[in-house]
């Protein structure tokens, strides 16, 4: 009988080869963003950092940006996208010379990038345009020189707030209109004098028009740390508001417009308005909620959230607080790591019925779904 085995060069040049292709064609490195597949990973378990995230207007899909920055990797972005109803997720690398700052959505199906040049060139900051339905990139724009940095662009908005560029200790912010090379100011802009170790933060708003626009300092001098300030680009001018320690609770949004700045605060385990009146320099609770809402054109008619004692809804309008499912007491210790995870979130109704719990702590994403009465469905974007 012949021996019908390969002989050991043969093996030995099959091998070799092998070998030598794995080294010129290395697989392609696991993008930034949480490893493994859905649901079975952890937003904890990441390569890279993720340094942004949001959930499209109405509600329906959640996306977030992970940053892998080194030398090798040379500051790699990539977005992920979760479609709540389908429970799928996609993801997608941002250009090679982008580092993205943060995102934030255009609308329902568009998600908008906002970056800098890696290179160091001269444009200003840039906006990827993001398919979210397929995951694809789109365009990649830059905005004129004259933008140094956006601080602030709310979803589903033409509107942004933007650090001008140019010498001098004061900051120039101004808000804009358009996008790319056709953005423009509206109005007049602002001169501010940054307080002493100071830094802006992240909580701020601005009306539909750009007319306009709140933002916030943490400032080691003011009341609690942190002060809001409010300008109006018709006339170029800012005002100090208030200190943070003025503020009745935990502020879960600021919407400005002509007819003041409305505020949405948790006090006491519960959402309620509170109204900001330039006029008279007062906070006042709105417990009656806002019968005119429709002067603050960007404000949304509700907002769903959780507490440790179940989840709820809030009317602006109303200002009812509208309970949806009360929260058991835990018995055993994976009950309580449950009930903490899906606390304090913010809550989106599926078309099933079910709901979705949201919740960013130190940059790690929880996402979770559940059932009508409260009770764990499944993970979407675990962060344990």
């Amino acid at each position: 009988m012949r021996n019908n085995r390969l002989p050991l060069y043969a093996i030995f040049v099959l091998v070799a080869a092998a070998v030598v292709y794995r080294i010129t064609n290395p697989p392609a490195p696991a993008i930034p963003g949480p490893l493994g597949q859905m649901p079975a990973w952890k937003s904890t378990v990441a390569i890279g950092k993720m340094v942004s995230q949001a959930v499209n207007p109405s509600g329906t899909r959640w996306a977030g940006v992970w940053v892998e920055s080194d030398e090798a990797s040379k500051a790699r972005s990539a977005v992920w996208i979760i479609d709540f109803d389908r429970f799928t997720a996609k993801s997608c690398l941002a250009p090679e010379d982008v580092k993205a700052e943060f995102l934030t959505w255009a609308d329902d199906d568009t998600i908008r990038l906002v970056c800098t040049s890696v290179t160091g060139k001269s444009e200003g900051p840039g906006v990827v345009s993001i398919d979210a339905r397929s995951a694809k990139v789109g365009s990649l724009r830059y905005f004129v020189p004259e933008i140094a940095r956006i601080l602030y662009w709310p979803g589903g908005s033409d509107v942004f707030v933007g650090e001008l560029a140019g010498p001098g200790d004061k900051i120039k912010l101004a808000a804009f209109s358009g996008l790319g090379d056709k953005a423009s100011k509206v109005g007049k802009p602002i001169d501010f004098a940054m307080p002493k170790n100071g830094e802006f933060y992240v909580q701020a708003g601005v009306a539909s028009d750009g007319g306009r626009f709140v933002f916030s300092v943490s400032d080691p001098s003011a009341n609690d740390g942190r002060s809001y300030y409010l300008a109006d680009t018709s006339t170029g001018t800012v005002r100090k508001m208030f200190d943070l320690a003025e503020v009745p609770g935990l502020v879960e949004g600021i919407w400005p417009s002509t007819a003041g700045v409305l505020m949405v605060c948790k006090v006491d385990g519960k959402l309620v308005d509170v109204l900001y009146e330039p006029s008279t320099g007062k906070l006042i609770e709105r417990k009656g909620g806002i019968s005119d809402l429709a002067r603050w054109p960007g404000a949304p008619k509700s907002i769903g959230y959780t507490t440790v004692n179940g989840g709820f809804i809030f009317d602006l309008a109303t200002g009812k607080n509208k309970t949806l499912f009360r929260l058991k007491k835990a018995g055993s210790y994976a009950e309580q790591r449950l009930r903490d995870a899906i606390s304090m979130c913010r809550l989106y109704k599926l078309k099933s019925g079910n709901l979705v719990t949201v919740s960013e702590t130190s940059g790690a994403i929880d996402i979770r779904e559940l059932k009508p009465d409260g009770s764990l469905f499944r993970n979407v974007l675990p962060r344990q």
